[in-house]
């Protein structure tokens, strides 16, 4: 088994480390730009958690398509069966749990009941759906047609039983998912407040809630809770004004710092701050947006000891925001353990939940319309069984006719042929009476549709072979005593003719 090897890192890149961090501890103070990575990566959260989601707009009903099938169902069904459901003057007759024990009806019907009910109504009414199943052919099947369409139509509502019940789970989880429930997510992320803005609504007591520099120490708390904006401000605000006022900015100083501006913290440095995120703009938020955009922040905590510090921090371990300390994020005990605890940051889980909402929704829309579009092929085909089952009629009733009446074989012809040789060569039978001679036709069997040749009723099949009556087998053959021989039984032939018919019909009800 080959051993998995370490890329081999050059020595110089050590010492070049080793060169940089110290010339950056001698220097001992925040510079201009040291926090333009961060607040770069920040500032795209921060306008993602600005924005407002668009969920693409959802108007698939699977309900007429289900509805399309029971109505189809319920007209081809027999009356005593909608009677069951419906009265006089289209009364609904409700569902009773004794129905069960006094009319020995499945428990599983109560759950169905009302829409049964609902669609013998809408089987006696003048609707859309009516229109259509007439259109389709459903109101013209009677007797043995509608029975074998009701029997292909409950294949077909079978067959979308397993899709409608998914239909419905999917149809609950996209209406629980809303623009306001994912803004709810985002505006806790920003600002730790579900609506409004939280503690930045207004000016704060000087050096409290996000006023206090202390704040960027404790993982950015605020109050009990981790707002983004607060870790912007974090990365941009200075202990007092200096040349760290270009931490976040190289190119323009900003006027941010936790003394200075204390009492009137919100109203300035806050919106200061804000408008260095490309004036503030809010971005569309999209699951994939918002995952990247944490990634790359997560990619700019640097561990330090078992800490975790986002921005620069100089030489303590603090994030005060002064030059010999640093303009940061703290978040004690971060990389403590095998894994960082950057999914504990609590507005990391509001911006998570935000995007698995937005992915959730979007995959439970693509199903459905999967799904639905699956429902719709169903009654696409189920429209299509009263011109099946029609045609198969058709060609029962006209295969059953041929074979009762075995046809006459060229009698036109057969009648004009003068002479024995030429009459028997053209297959027909020459008969003499009185020395005259006349070409007749014979009785000849008929070619099915699948090209096979079935005989008449009364000639000899393999069954009818006995010679004597002792060994005719009476219930597929008859003995004729004057002639001497054996025939098959009449009917036998229509017999066989309808259960090839049957055997049709089944072959239809397969979905």
């Amino acid at each position: 088994m080959l051993k998995k090897l370490k890329p081999q890192v050059p020595i110089g890149f050590y010492i070049s480390l080793t060169v940089l961090t110290m010339q950056r501890q001698a220097e001992a103070a925040v510079a201009a730009g040291d926090n333009s990575r961060e607040h770069a990566a920040v500032c795209s959260l921060v306008q993602l958690a600005s924005g407002t989601p668009k969920l693409e707009n959802h108007k698939d009903d699977y309900q007429a398509d289900l509805n399309y099938l029971l109505d189809m169902n319920m007209t081809v069904a027999p009356q005593p069966w909608r009677r069951m459901f419906v009265g006089e003057g289209d009364t609904a007759k409700p569902w009773s749990p004794d129905m069960t024990t006094k009319d020995k009806y499945p428990e599983d019907w109560q759950t169905q009941w009302t829409a049964w009910t609902e669609s013998a109504k809408r089987s006696r009414g003048t609707g859309a759906s009516v229109d259509k199943l007439k259109e389709w052919g459903f109101t013209d099947l009677s007797n043995i047609s509608a029975e074998l369409a009701a029997a292909k139509i409950k294949s077909f509502i079978a067959a979308s039983k397993p899709l409608t019940d998914r239909l419905k789970t999917l149809e609950d989880k996209i209406k629980a998912i809303t623009t306001a429930s994912i803004k709810k997510h985002l505006n806790q992320a920003l600002y730790g407040a579900e609506t409004g803005k939280g503690d930045y609504a207004a000016d704060p007591g000087s050096g409290t809630g996000p006023a206090d520099a202390a704040t960027c120490s404790t993982s950015g708390t605020v109050n009990g809770k981790q707002p983004l904006l607060q870790v912007l401000m974090c990365l941009c605000t200075t202990l007092a004004a200096g040349p760290q006022d270009k931490a976040c900015t190289k190119e323009a100083a900003l006027t941010a710092d936790w003394t200075t501006n204390s009492a009137n913290f919100v109203t300035t440095a806050v919106d200061n701050v804000l408008k260095t995120c490309t004036k503030g703009e809010a971005t569309m938020p999209t699951a994939e947006t918002i995952t990247t955009a944490l990634q790359n922040v997560k990619a700019l905590i640097r561990p330090k000891s078992n800490d975790g510090f986002l921005g620069i921090n100089i030489a303590s371990n603090d994030c005060s925001g002064s030059s010999d300390s640093g303009m940061c994020v703290k978040y004690t005990n971060y990389a403590q353990g095998a894994d960082d605890k950057f999914e504990d940051i609590k507005w990391v889980k509001n911006l998570r939940a935000a995007a698995t909402e937005l992915a959730d929704y979007q995959t439970a829309v693509s199903e459905y319309r999967a799904l639905t579009q699956q429902l719709t092929a169903y009654v696409h085909q189920a429209a299509a069984v009263p011109q099946e089952v029609t045609i198969l009629q058709k060609a029962y009733k006209t295969t059953a006719a041929t074979e009762a009446h075995p046809q006459i074989h060229g009698a036109t012809d057969c009648k004009k042929i003068k002479a024995n040789a030429t009459c028997t060569e053209n297959n027909c039978k020459w008969e003499e009476k009185d020395g005259k001679g006349e070409c007749k036709p014979k009785t000849e069997t008929v070619t099915t549709a699948a090209g096979t040749k079935e005989k008449k009723d009364g000639d000899k099949k393999d069954e009818c072979k006995a010679t004597e009556e002792k060994d005719c087998d009476k219930t597929k053959c008859d003995w004729n005593e004057e002639k001497k021989e054996i025939k098959v039984k009449r009917g036998t032939v229509i017999i066989s003719l309808i259960t090839k018919v049957s055997i049709l019909f089944a072959v239809l009800l397969l979905p």
